[in-house]
């Protein structure tokens, strides 16, 4: 139901009113309607405006356009116009003048005509197509306003008046062609300008804006790959590209790129893009003709306050010994220039926004010479390398030792140096110097003893890559021998001893017999080694303390030796105690068996062609604190258990399940699950120096001293 509420009737004196007030607003709105369809000032409302051109505008023909339809024509210098102005346009050309089309409005009211001077210049167009041209002008703030556009027919042979100033463009358009964008400064002092046959796709006008640092050329990267070169132009013109997405590549001098621009082509139609300049700044690098002729390259790299150094050029050296590299991002930098012997020199220097720097790179101070010799005999072909203090981003020297073992290295300048050398076969020798550098030359004598193994395979199948690897004091050593390849030689490893393992991968693997133990010394430096190689149908059977099969199991090698075979766990449909293969594992290797969190981890050896049975004994979940913050960030648990029954080596604690806690009392803190029940198990840290301390099987907190870091004079 609606209910209609009708308001009282008004008295008669307030109807009266009420219709002379609406009058008033109705006349007022007209009046202003009136206003604003004429930009027209008042004082040239409802009169002609009166326009005397300039004395240069000879031959002065002006139309006044309505609808497109020429209304009215006017020659001579004096000329009238009838305002209000409506939508009109004053069309204008002559001998000397550049043609433009201005509103009428604006003449009413800026009661003239803002005509330019023109030198003419005849269009040659051999194509037989006519022609639009458009006069346009960019200005400042990149805003590109039509200042004319005429048609021109083919044949014509029309004269173009074209005003001589840097931000004139004339645009040509015929049908179905890409359009063709050239600047005024090309048609100054020219008779003849010849229109290029027209192509399809679209134009691209590329603006740069003039700067100290700006990019030497543009690369459009899309449905075509184009280089325009910029040079000092602000303006150029791409005619021709293909439609579609591109991505417009700033790079500066000497290869340095900026940040792409995505920009679309469309057919026939002409596309402007603007590049502002960029807080980028520019380097010019000088050197001398000496070092420039015995250098190899120049690599810049910016420096920052923290963290790694980044390269951002690499180039050969210039023949005039100069190069300049511009787009840098405002930092500290440095210029290094490389030769045979080492280092030729560098220097570090800032990049400003928009500025270029000088900068000459001075010539190396210090060297360092010297003989290599290994077991007595000249070390040939070895890298002798240099690394000056241990900074982040600190920069290695390094250069090779000729046949007689001799080496010549050139340095920055005197300070603390780090030495090392590697040799044949890629096996670094694990002899690091520190050498206090002088000015001048530092003479260095090294004696280097290091051993030689030769490794014999047999028993392969030849069917599938061979793997060996050499362990010595937790560091591996690792080579990959091809199909049908049974025999290995590594030479420069260091004394110590090594133990040695094979494994032919594929769907039957092969493993060596044994793992194999040889020793490296001043006595016997050359070990020449045998390895039967052999399939092992060993098997892992993982039981609980019930005689249950225990599933998601994971195994893998307790020493880096055939690392690659890590992991591996029961299938999900495995049979009530299936056995878990081991082919993939030497005799003797010591392997890390990781169980669900309920039960202890251990370490066991694989056997040689039986079963490793294994009843998994159940944990508790303690609280395992060490006695400094921050472990966390360093590894989740530090060292490794010892005397876990049933355990043939120890358990590193990484295997158990670990969830951190909040810090306490300056104490790192983790939840551990599946920790051994039982006496004697004592837990073992190696680094950063050895300590052992003996954990009880009954305590809910376990808490584990950290060796401290001796201190000077104890």
């Amino acid at each position: 139901m609606s209910q209609y509420v009708s308001p009282g009737k008004p008295s008669r004196r307030r109807w009266v009113f009420k219709g002379f007030l609406a009058a008033c607003v109705g006349t007022f709105v007209f009046l202003a309607a009136m206003l604003a369809a004429s930009d027209t000032p008042l004082s040239h409302q409802g009169r002609a405006v009166r326009v005397r051109l300039p004395d240069w505008a000879r031959s002065p023909v002006c139309q006044t356009v309505r609808g497109g339809q020429a209304i009215g024509e006017q020659t001579g210098p004096d000329l009238s116009f009838e305002c209000p102005a409506r939508n009109d346009i004053v069309r204008c050309d002559g001998d000397a003048i550049e043609p433009r089309d201005v509103a009428l409005a604006e003449v009413c009211r800026l009661g003239s005509l803002p005509l330019a001077p023109g030198s003419a210049t005849r269009l040659d167009s051999a194509w037989p197509l006519d022609v639009r041209v458009e006069w346009i002008e960019v200005s400042p703030d990149r805003t590109a306003e039509v200042l004319a556009s005429r048609q021109i027919g083919y044949g014509l042979g029309l004269r173009l008046n074209v005003h001589n100033v840097e931000r004139r463009f004339l645009r040509f358009f015929r049908l179905g062609a890409s359009p063709l964008t050239i600047s005024a400064r090309e048609f100054f002092g020219r008779n003849v300008v010849s229109l290029p046959s027209p192509v399809l796709g679209g134009e691209l006008l590329i603006g740069v804006e003039q700067a100290p640092v700006r990019p030497a050329v543009i690369r459009l990267q899309g449905p075509a790959d184009v280089i325009l070169p910029i040079g000092e132009r602000l303006y150029s013109s791409l005619p021709g590209l293909r439609p579609g997405q591109y991505d417009a590549l700033p790079v500066y001098e000497g290869g340095i790129r900026g940040a792409p621009v995505s920009v679309s082509i469309k057919q026939a139609t002409s596309t402007t893009l603007y590049l502002p300049s960029r807080e980028v700044g520019g380097v010019r690098i000088e050197t001398s003709r000496e070092q420039c002729r015995s250098s190899s390259s120049l690599r810049l790299d910016r420096v920052p306050a923290t963290g790694r150094r980044t390269t951002a050029a690499e180039v050969s050296p210039a023949a005039a010994c100069g190069w300049r590299f511009d787009g840098l991002q405002p930092g500290v930098y440095e210029s290094y220039l490389r030769g045979p012997f080492g280092s030729q020199g560098r220097v570090r220097f800032e990049i400003r926004s928009q500025l270029v720097s000088s900068v000459s790179i001075p010539p190396p101070s210090a060297q360092i010479s010297g003989q290599i010799t290994y077991n007595g005999r000249p070390y040939s072909d070895a890298t002798v390398t240099a690394t000056r203090g241990a900074a982040i981003g600190s920069r290695a020297e390094s250069t090779k030792t000729d046949a007689k073992g001799e080496f010549v290295l050139t340095l920055d300048g005197p300070g603390s140096y780090s030495l090392n050398v590697s040799g044949a076969g890629g096996a670094r020798l694990i002899e690091t110097r520190t050498l206090q550098v002088v000015d001048g030359d530092n003479v260095v004598r090294w004696p280097m003893t290091a051993g030689t193994l030769r490794i014999d395979l047999s028993g392969l199948s030849g069917q599938s890559s061979t793997r060996i690897t050499l362990q010595r004091s937790g560091v591996s050593i690792n080579a990959t021998l091809p199909p049908g390849i049974s025999r290995l030689e590594r030479h420069g490893l260091p004394f110590g001893e090594y133990e040695i393992v094979a494994v032919e991968t594929g769907l039957r693997p092969r493993v060596s017999r044994a793992v194999t133990k040889v020793t490296l010394d001043d006595k016997t430096s050359e070990h020449r080694v045998s390895l039967d190689m052999l399939e092992n149908d060993s098997r892992l059977l993982l039981l609980s303390p019930g005689g249950g099969e225990v599933r998601g199991v994971r195994v893998s090698a307790h020493v880096p030796l055939a690392r690659q075979l890590i992991s591996t766990g029961f299938p999900a449909g495995a049979q009530a105690r299936d056995p878990l293969s081991l082919a993939v594992f030497a005799p003797g290797t010591a392997i890390d068996i990781r169980p669900p969190s309920e039960f202890v981890p251990t370490c066991r050896v694989v056997p040689l062609n039986s079963v490793l049975r294994i009843v998994l004994a159940r944990g508790r979940s303690v609280e395992v604190r060490f006695d400094r913050t921050g472990i966390q960030s360093i590894s989740p648990l530090l060292g490794a258990l010892a005397g876990i029954p049933g355990a043939e080596c120890p358990v590193p604690l990484s295997l158990f399940q670990a969830t951190p806690l909040p810090p306490l009392e300056g104490h790192s803190r983790f939840r551990v699950d599946g920790f051994p029940v039982a006496e004697g198990v004592v837990w073992e840290l190696s680094v950063p120096s050895p300590s052992r301390q003996a954990i009880s099987g009954h305590d809910t907190v376990v808490l584990l001293r950290l060796p401290r870091p001796a201190r000077g004079g104890e």
